[in-house]
């Protein structure tokens, strides 16, 4: 996993995730089910940055995923790369179902991707 690529991907892929960024919690779950692979795995590839530290995150969005209690599920499925490429071969309802037990967080967690130049 290039990190080059990555970003070429998350080019590629804006609008996908800023209409994650900007749903509600069941808007994101209905976005991630008509999503297709190439757009779920810029997602897993995005959470694996954010897991790594590559990408930061605020502190609000710290603060809202240590409420949600979802901090250790995403260090311990997104942190690895050997486990990312794993998540790479799970068929589409597998990734769905791994990508919207985040779906309520997705504004916080994208949200440095889309507000960079403001913090």
């Amino acid at each position: 996993m290039d990190n080059a690529i990555t970003w070429k991907l998350m080019l590629k892929e804006k609008t996908f995730i800023a209409s994650l960024y900007s749903a509600s919690n069941l808007l994101a779950k209905k976005i991630l089910l008509n999503a297709n692979d190439w757009q779920l795995r810029v997602t897993i590839q995005i959470l694996h940055l954010i897991a790594s530290n590559i990408i930061e995150i605020s502190p609000e969005a710290a603060k809202a995923i240590e409420k949600s209690k979802k901090a250790k599920y995403i260090k311990s499925t997104f942190l690895h790369k050997i486990k990312v490429k794993k998540l790479f071969k799970l068929d589409k309802a597998s990734k769905v179902a791994l990508l919207s037990k985040l779906t309520s967080l997705y504004p916080f967690l994208l949200h440095r991707i889309f507000n960079q130049n403001t913090e």
